[in-house]
């Protein structure tokens, strides 16, 4: 299926932010537009309602001549056109519209007020305007209590013309909104995205698998938490994948040490099936000294009888890894296993002049399989027994926080050591009957277990130490 071309995030980003910029000067272009006129209506109609209030508080009361200076000067502070009449309606002072907007043309006039003004008392002025005009009229009394009426009049000429400024001004603006939009959302779009697609070449990195490889975005935001959850979930992939790997491992030695188990088994086999076999041939047929039935017949069965031991121990060897993962380990007292199994191989020791040292062992403990853990360790002391000297010691104790079961004996080459640990290997020139198992038996069970141990040949022996935690 073909792709679709996809538009990178720094274009996305560059364009959104430069349209909402964009929008928003053009928005605010119009609100100034439309809005303008009618604030600045508002405004005006508030300042002349303000100024006639507190113009007519000021010269309420006071002489007439104080009333004019008065207007006279409101006239020149604010530019507002003015005119004062009498109670019979005659202009007894004006500053005339002429005065105030010189630019007036003489068309009709917009008057603008909170109330209806009649226009006809104002047909003296001699210059009509071309603009839109707000008025306020009040009423005061003078000092010697005339009344009389003056109107405030203002226009909003301003305005209009700054309506017509700013239509003239938008292209330009415009070409310098667009000019500001655009280098606003590159830096912006560029700031934001930089991290994301450091972030997006990093993944692309870690394809490889390379431990080094990290994301590192210091934004202080959500971007930066993305990139130390990138990398958590890194290192999760990696350990996992490292896991399974030593899994695989193991699993494929696992399976060669099952076929050259199993080879050996076969070799260990066929040499007794064939002997069995040829002693039968040879009592069927009468021949030489096998026509004595009865002595040949219990010779094979103790040859058969060895093949099933042998056959019953393979079992046992083959199952240690299934049994290690089914049985719950338990903490075992080291110091009570010790004297049980020295118990037990007390009478064969004894047959062979051999005795047992079990030293204090500090309440030292082993988290293990108690059935497998027991096993392995009948078989290292049946080792011991089997090959000391006559009327020597095994002596059992902790050895620098180590399990340690030491027998005097002729010392085995350190050359040889390691492959006694191979299934049907046996001590070279030793007398003694086996099948080689034992501590095949024995690495396969502490390996299983999680437990550390070394054979090494000493002066006077051999030592087998198993490492332990002596403070549980």
């Amino acid at each position: 299926m073909k792709k679709s071309k996809r538009v990178s995030i720094f274009k996305k980003t560059f364009l959104g932010a430069m349209c909402l910029i964009l929008v928003i000067i053009l928005l605010s272009f119009a609100l100034l537009y439309f809005l303008m006129p009618r604030l600045y209506k508002n405004e005006k109609k508030k300042a002349l309602r303000n100024d006639a209030d507190l113009l007519v508080e000021e010269i309420s009361g006071r002489p007439l001549d104080v009333a004019m200076q008065k207007m006279a000067a409101l006239f020149r502070n604010k530019g507002y056109s003015m005119t004062l009449r009498n109670a019979e309606g005659q202009i007894v002072f004006s500053e005339d519209l002429q005065a105030a907007f010189p630019n007036a043309l003489s068309e009709v006039v917009t008057v603008v007020g909170e109330e209806e003004h009649s226009w006809e008392n104002v047909s003296d002025i001699d210059v009509v305007v071309d603009v839109e005009l707000f008025l306020e009229e009040r009423t005061f009394t003078d000092a010697s209590g005339n009344t009389y009426t003056v109107v405030l009049t203002t226009s909003l000429q301003p305005v209009d013309e700054a309506k017509d400024v700013i239509i003239k001004v938008i292209p330009i603006a415009l070409v310098c909104a667009v000019v500001l939009a655009a280098l606003s959302s590159y830096i912006y779009a560029k700031k934001i995205t930089d991290p994301i697609r450091k972030i997006s070449e990093t993944v692309m990195e870690m394809k490889s698998l390379d431990r080094n490889v990290s994301c590192k975005a210091e934004t202080g935001d959500e971007i930066e938490e993305l990139s130390e959850d990138i990398n958590e979930l890194y290192g999760r992939l990696l350990s996992a994948i490292e896991h399974l790997k030593k899994e695989y491992d193991g699993k494929a030695e696992q399976d060669k040490e099952k076929i050259d188990f199993m080879l050996a088994v076969s070799h260990e086999l066929k040499t007794p099936l064939t002997s069995v076999r040829g002693e039968l041939e040879c009592m069927l047929h009468n021949i030489g000294i096998y026509a004595d039935r009865e002595t040949y017949l219990q010779e094979s069965i103790n040859k058969v009888d060895e093949m099933t031991e042998l056959i019953n121990k393979t079992l046992d060897a083959s199952k240690i890894g299934l049994r290690a993962h089914e049985e719950e380990k338990k903490v075992i007292d080291l110091q009570k296993l010790s004297e049980k199994l020295a118990s037990d191989y007390e009478l064969i020791a004894m047959s062979k002049g051999v005795s047992f040292k079990v030293e204090d062992l500090g309440g030292a403990s082993v988290l293990a399989s108690p059935d497998l853990f027991e096993k392995a360790l009948s078989n290292i002391i049946s080792n011991a027994v089997k090959y000391s000297d006559p009327d020597q010691t095994v002596r059992i104790f902790l050895d620098e926080n180590r399990y340690a079961v030491e027998n005097a004996c002729d010392p085995i080459p350190k050359e040889e050591i390691p492959g006694l640990f191979q299934p049907f290997v046996r001590k070279s020139g030793s007398a003694e009957k086996g099948h080689g198992l034992g501590l095949y038996i024995v690495d396969r069970i502490l390996k299983t277990s999680d437990l550390e141990y070394e054979f090494q040949c000493i002066s006077h022996g051999m030592k087998f130490r198993i490492e332990i935690d002596s403070e549980k």
